[in-house]
């Protein structure tokens, strides 16, 4: 099975995928020329909210690549559209009327204001809000000025009724020096101080679903991703195959014992473009592994000969929770 013969789209994850903490992989800039040379789209999907889609489209730009801002999607930009909606209901009532430049408060990067201001609601920091009564909302990402006076703003904000919507909730993201803490992290904590749970934008939620089928419609597409837990099931979500790429947080285990294995598995996104190994799954859920990269192929087998079937499929179903828009 070659990708570049197989697929019209390619839905393609950053942070572990194309980069760690934006020093490109290897290789990265000409996968992409490759795939857009073939007449396919691409369009990069990342839960990573801390940076503008400009930001992202000029990291991305490297050797024979050129990428666009209309290329990438992020958590923020669900966020904030799910904040319009949500601001719309609650403050007039009617679908998709507000007022005019609604106020929420906003802890995260640039891509958390940037998004908010996108849509018409003008984002402030925790620290600023100065009006008595709480604001409609809030929205929570990566926040790298998170400290304990941020904690107890946010949480009285929500436990007295804002909106709680948070960008992502991964626990950590891949760097160079190994994992770092992620907006759930953050999220974790505001939840437990407020006794609220956000609702999430990101993948593998509703938000980013609606996010990505606008763009693409029924298009052929293949998401790849670095973590079962967010890239494989949102993948599932959207009816779209899935490749997992062992460049950031997965392993070879997180390939068989997903309840959404991967249709491919490879080293990385340029090797997954020229010799990915094809992951088969029977109809008793039994999986083997087939042709690409023999190293890769071998090392799958040798999983799943430590794994009974009985545990396959173990982990939670995402589709279990209550569809969240």
């Amino acid at each position: 099975m070659h990708p570049l013969e197989t697929y019209e789209a390619f839905v393609i994850d950053l942070d572990g995928v194309c980069y760690l903490d934006g020093r490109l992989f290897e290789g990265v800039p000409e996968a992409l020329f490759k795939i857009e040379s073939t007449g396919a789209r691409v369009v990069f999907v990342t839960n990573n909210s801390y940076r503008t889609p400009e930001a992202f489209a000029q990291m991305l730009t490297a050797g024979p690549f050129k990428a666009d801002p209309s290329q990438v999607l992020t958590s923020s930009a669900a966020a904030a559209r799910m904040m319009l909606q949500t601001l719309a209901e609650r403050l007039s009532g009617k679908e998709g009327v507000t007022p005019l430049k609604p106020r929420v408060v906003a802890a995260g990067g640039k891509g958390v204001h940037d998004a908010l201001r996108k849509v018409g609601i003008e984002p402030v920091a925790p620290e600023e809000w100065s009006d008595p009564e709480a604001p409609p909302g809030v929205v929570l990402g990566v926040d790298r000025n998170f400290n304990y006076q941020r904690l107890s703003l946010l949480s009285r904000f929500i436990r007295e009724g804002s909106e709680f919507i948070a960008t992502n909730e991964d626990p950590t993201y891949p760097t160079p020096s190994g994992l770092v803490p992620g907006a759930g992290a953050v999220v974790a904590a505001v939840e437990v101080a407020s006794g609220r749970k956000a609702r999430v934008a990101g993948k593998p939620h509703w938000p980013m679903v609606d996010l990505v089928s606008n763009q693409l419609g029924d298009a052929h597409a293949l998401v790849v991703g670095d973590r079962w837990d967010t890239d494989l099931a949102f993948a599932h979500r959207l009816g779209f195959d899935s490749a997992l790429v062992l460049s950031g947080v997965a392993s070879l285990e997180d390939a068989v014992r997903s309840p959404y294995p991967p249709k491919l598995v490879a080293k990385s996104l340029p090797t997954l473009l020229d010799n990915p190994v094809l992951i088969l799954r029977g109809p008793k859920g039994d999986i083997s592994a087939e042709g690409g990269d023999p190293e890769i192929a071998r090392a799958v087998q040798a999983v799943l000969s430590r794994n009974s079937e009985s545990n396959y499929g173990s982990r939670v179903d995402p589709d279990r929770s209550s569809r969240q828009r």
